[in-house]
This record gives C-alpha cells, sequence and structure tokens, in this order.
C-alpha cells in the first residue's frame, strides 16, 4: 500500500503545480531557452529578459516578453518569424531556465557591502543585517534607500537604531539599494604620547578620557595625563582647555572631564607644562592629519 500512496500523492502534487507553472507571467531577469523545430540557428539560444522587459530574438527582434507565459511568447515568436516570412508553419518552444532572483543591495559603510536575496516583507534592518551590519564610521543620519524606479527616500538610520523609531525601518521591494556614508564630520583626534594616535569617531557622551583609552592610553613614562589638553576651534587661533587627568583617574572625581565636540582635539604632552613650540607642531600635525583625511574620503 506504501508505493502505491506514494505514487497517488506525486501524482497529485504534480497535477497541482502544472496549471501554475503554465500560467507563471514571465518577469525581468528571467533566463529563457528558446528551441524552433528543424531550426537549428534558432534553437537551443539562451534569453534574458532586459530590464525594460524585452527580449531581442534573432530575425524577429525586440518582444516585449515580461507579463507573458512561456505559450504566449512562443506565439509571439511564431507570429513574427511568419511576419518575416522565415516559416510558414514554425513550431515554437519557450523553456524558462532559471527564474529571476529578487535581491537588494547595501553599500557604503557596512562590514559586507554588496548584493543579498531578497523576499516579500524584508525590511531596511534586515538587509543591513545580512550586509554585517554598519560600521563605526557610519553616517547613520544620512543613509538613503533608492528605488528600482530612480526614487530616493532619505532614511535617518540614528533615530531607527538608537531612538526606536520604527518609521525609519521601511518595507524593501526588488532592486532597492541602501547607501550608507561615511561619517567624516563627528570626528575627533587623539594625539601626543598615547599607544595609538590617530582620528577617531566621535562616540555619543564621549569625553576627554574617554577619548585617551580609546587611543589605548598614556606611553609609560613618556605620556604625562597631567598637561592633557583639549584643543577646539580653529587651529590658527585655537581655544585650549587644560586638564589633570592623572588626578581624575586618583580621586574618581570625573566632574571636571570635558565632553567632547567634533574636530576636538586630545592632546597628552611628553611634560606636565607643554612648551609652545611643542603647541604649534601639534596644531601643524592636527592641520596636516586633517587635510589628509579629508582628502582620503573626497576620493
Amino acid at each position: 500500500m506504501r508505493p502505491t500512496f506514494l505514487l497517488l500523492a506525486a501524482l497529485s502534487l504534480v497535477a497541482a503545480t502544472l496549471p501554475a507553472c503554465a500560467e507563471y507571467k514571465i518577469m525581468v531577469e528571467d533566463q529563457l531557452k528558446l528551441d524552433v523545430w528543424g531550426e537549428e540557428q534558432l534553437s537551443g539560444l539562451h534569453l534574458v529578459v532586459a530590464p525594460d522587459g524585452n527580449v531581442n530574438v534573432p530575425i524577429v527582434g525586440v518582444i516585449k516578453a515580461e507579463g507573458m507565459t512561456a505559450d504566449e511568447l512562443a506565439k509571439k515568436i511564431a507570429d513574427g518569424l511568419v511576419e518575416k516570412k522565415w516559416l510558414r508553419k514554425p513550431h515554437v518552444q519557450i523553456s524558462i531556465m532559471q527564474l529571476h532572483q529578487p535581491n537588494v543591495s547595501v553599500l557604503g559603510n557596512v562590514n559586507r557591502p554588496g548584493q543579498f536575496l531578497y523576499k516579500d516583507g524584508d525590511t531596511v534592518m534586515q538587509a543591513i543585517a545580512q550586509a554585517g551590519s554598519y560600521r563605526e564610521d557610519a553616517d547613520l543620519a544620512n543613509a538613503t534607500l533608492t528605488r528600482k524606479t530612480g526614487e530616493r527616500i532619505s532614511l535617518d538610520l540614528y533615530k531607527l537604531y538608537y531612538k526606536g523609531d520604527i518609521t525609519q525601518n521601511l518595507a524593501l521591494k526588488n532592486g532597492d539599494t541602501i547607501t550608507i556614508p561615511e561619517n567624516t564630520t563627528q570626528r575627533i583626534y587623539v594625539l601626543g604620547e598615547v599607544q595609538r594616535p590617530g582620528q577617531y569617531v566621535l562616540k555619543e557622551n564621549m569625553t576627554a578620557l574617554s577619548a585617551i583609552s580609546l587611543a589605548g592610553g598614556p606611553i609609560p613614562d613618556r605620556g604625562k595625563l597631567k598637561g592633557t589638553m583639549v584643543i577646539r576651534g580653529d587651529p590658527a587661533n585655537p581655544q585650549r582647555i587644560k586638564l589633570d587627568i592623572s588626578k581624575m583617574i586618583a580621586t574618581g572625581d570625573r566632574r571636571q572631564d570635558v565632553p567632547l565636540q567634533p574636530g576636538d582635539l586630545v592632546y597628552v604632552p611628553k611634560t606636565s607644562k607643554p612648551s609652545l613650540q611643542d603647541l604649534s607642531q601639534i596644531l601643524g600635525a592636527l592641520t596636516n592629519f586633517r587635510w589628509l583625511t579629508q582628502g582620503l574620503a573626497g576620493r
């Protein structure tokens, strides 16, 4: 009884799926095969439905295939061969070799930028998760969603991820592209006698002390936290905020710690009282550093 049952189940499945296949409407990016009985040059040809929905058939020319069934397209090609007086009674067959693969793209400052399979119901957050999430230097507030039609939608992913604004978690469509740019303004610099001097992304509530920690802390026996300085504004005429970080650490009193602003420089000198020459050199280094990083970002 079991083999008979399995055979009946298989026949029922085939009967249920064949009508659906026969009624399938061809879509953009579907891959088709053309066969014309008795015509070697028109048989086994690979046709791909172009973004405009058309296929280019030898002899016949361009035909709008999108929205047709395979049988309807075969008839259209047969009619074209008759009109071109190529064949009197052509026997044409269209086979669907591979269905289109819906996709979305996630580009810019994510860990794995690229193209990903899309399914109905996917959202912005799901696509970004497929791309390995956003990078630390991502400008979340100025992301964009570009539709296949060319429509461009602004996305504030900062509100989505940090404020819980689900209105930014838009439902996606096939062919959408999410672009997350680099954050080139929310930066601070930690220079001087620290383990990893350089440029860092300014995070929410970041202070001078946390920036120094991010840079690996002072170089032992060289960096003098007592002489730490936050340099703010135009390097030609900067504001200088002096801090005794070593005292903050010793007492645990961080009320004097300075919340940082975009463009701030946290400078850890090699003496507790840096000279004007030292400050001039570090300001020159800051100017060069900004010029270099802005130039690279603009490429």
